[in-house]
């Protein structure tokens, strides 16, 4: 038994730690399994004081528990704890310019009246932004936002825009002004009426159109349930959109003679 000697309690309202915490670093092998009296209470030492003081200062540099057993057990250990701390240091410089960048986000976001919007907007490419910009003259300002979102939920999921997608995304349309004027004149066109019979038929000239009707994938996707889940995911509930390309989608399976 040792001379001096303190129990756990004690030990840790000394370092102003939990029991629990004591408890863990001896399961995990930081600490040595201790001396116990007749009536089965630990036995720290001096010595197990200072090792767990070493502990709790490496640990507030940001060193994990295993990192901190292979310093302490380290036959050199100033020079390891140097090398865990340039690594560290480079750690906490790339979380930093992570930061930063969140901040700068953050603050943009604080300048505008439509912060979610905003935050949409800021995934497009600035290829995009141009032609959607370039646009106002033809189409509405809410039409050009509503645009702007729905490239923006869409550019959110890796699986459905992927760099090389968005690049044949961008060429295609480069390269046959015809389909984007069509889109545009169909776009503007369903921006400015109400009315459900005309919606229809906007819908039906949609789904019979040889420039517009690729714009949404090959046949088989019309009864892809995945397809259907993203729809109503990227377009808002009860919104004029949604009900038109439901409609769209409807007059394409019965042009493919499909089941709804």
């Amino acid at each position: 038994m040792p001379e001096v000697w303190l129990k756990i309690g004690q030990i840790a309202a000394l370092l102003g730690v939990s029991t629990k915490t004591l408890r863990h670093y001896q399961k995990v092998g930081l600490l040595r399994d201790p001396s116990r009296t007749e009536g089965q209470y630990r036995m720290y030492t001096p010595e197990d004081l200072e090792r767990i003081r070493q502990i709790r200062d490496l640990q507030n540099l940001g060193l994990t528990l295993n990192e901190i057993g292979y310093v302490l057990d380290s036959p050199e250990r100033d020079r390891v704890l140097q090398q865990l701390l340039t690594l560290k240091v480079q750690e906490l410089d790339r979380q930093i310019e992570q930061m930063q960048g969140q901040k700068r986000k953050a603050e943009h976001l604080l300048q505008k009246g439509q912060p979610f919007q905003d935050l949409l907007e800021q995934k497009l490419p600035e290829v995009w932004k141009a032609q959607l910009e370039n646009l106002s003259g033809t189409l509405s300002e809410t039409a050009i936002a509503r645009e702007k979102q729905l490239m923006g939920k869409m550019l959110s999921y890796p699986a459905l825009q992927d760099p090389a997608q968005l690049e044949q995304d961008i060429r295609f349309m480069e390269e046959h002004p015809e389909v984007r004027d069509q889109l545009v004149s169909w776009t503007q066109r369903v921006d400015q009426t109400d009315d459900p019979a005309e919606l229809d038929r906007l819908a039906l000239e949609f789904a019979e159109s040889d420039f517009l009707r690729p714009l949404l994938g090959p046949p088989e996707v019309l009864n892809d349930p995945t397809a259907e889940f993203i729809l109503l995911a990227l377009l808002p509930p009860e919104s004029k959109e949604r009900a038109v390309l439901e409609q769209v989608r409807a007059h394409l399976k019965r042009r493919h003679h499909e089941p709804f």
